[in-house]
């Protein structure tokens, strides 16, 4: 899933763990953004969150990560692929933040017209991953 993140927002992730960097939803955001444009409309920007307390902080990062989780189901991820808030932010659970991300890439895959890649897998039989109308 890392390199599908990295290839899709054109940026290497560093040498932090993938979890560690997206804790803040911000990236989750843009990574979403870029298969449907204009999912989530306003997210909350490092620049913005540096500025303040950690309290506030928090519930912006909070309120990216939940943005994140409902666009998804939006765009038709399953609900036993989606994941809580705390999973990502409090590392509650690991595993769903990556089930999500494998579900959203293989939604991208198949199911969002226009969405041209990078893709995930191989195309299976009877799918198709022209434009639906």
């Amino acid at each position: 899933m890392r390199v599908w993140i990295e290839c899709m927002l054109g940026i290497s992730l560093g040498a932090e763990d993938s979890l560690s960097a997206l804790r803040s939803g911000e990236l989750l955001c843009d990574l979403i953004n870029l298969i449907k444009p204009g999912i989530v409309p306003k997210i909350a920007r490092k620049e913005l969150l540096d500025a303040m307390p950690e309290n506030r902080r928090h519930m912006r990062m909070r309120e990216n990560i939940g943005q994140y989780v409902d666009a998804c189901a939006e765009l038709g991820v399953p609900g036993r692929e989606l994941f809580l808030t705390a999973d990502l932010f409090e590392r509650k659970n690991p595993k769903a933040v990556y089930k999500s991300l494998d579900g959203l890439a293989r939604l991208a895959h198949h199911d969002v017209p226009g969405f041209k890649g990078p893709h995930v897998g191989k195309v299976m039989a009877g799918k198709s991953t022209k434009s639906k109308k």
